[in-house]
């Protein structure tokens, strides 16, 4: 075994571990108002005029938390878009769950 393990090639020289990779950038901040303000541009999405399905403040700055740093570029217009593709199944969850549903009459909804 001696003789095996002294005919091998030796092992290469080790490498010096690489140093830490920098910092990645900050992710954009995701603003409540900025994600109301595109909301609001679907007015089908309304209650009332000036009324809305959702709650703002505290409510939404926690859920908008939700979303990935990665995720937080392009991430109204990504909403925008997802809001155009899908709006006759939004429009049917709104009459069905949203205000003035039987579900909404047992109490909040959000």
């Amino acid at each position: 075994m001696l003789v095996a393990h002294l005919s091998q090639p030796a092992s290469p020289a080790p490498q010096e571990a690489p140093g830490p990779d920098p910092a990645p950038a900050p992710a954009p901040a995701l603003d409540a108002k900025d994600v109301l303000t595109a909301a609001e541009r679907f007015p089908w999405a309304l209650a009332a005029a000036g009324e809305r399905h959702w709650p703002d403040g505290e409510f939404l700055d926690v859920a908008l938390s939700a979303v990935r740093p990665e995720e937080r570029q392009g991430y109204i217009e990504r909403l925008e878009a997802f809001v155009e593709q899908h709006r006759a199944r939004l429009e049917e969850l709104l009459r069905t769950y949203g205000p003035g549903s039987r579900p909404a009459s047992h109490g909040r909804y959000s």
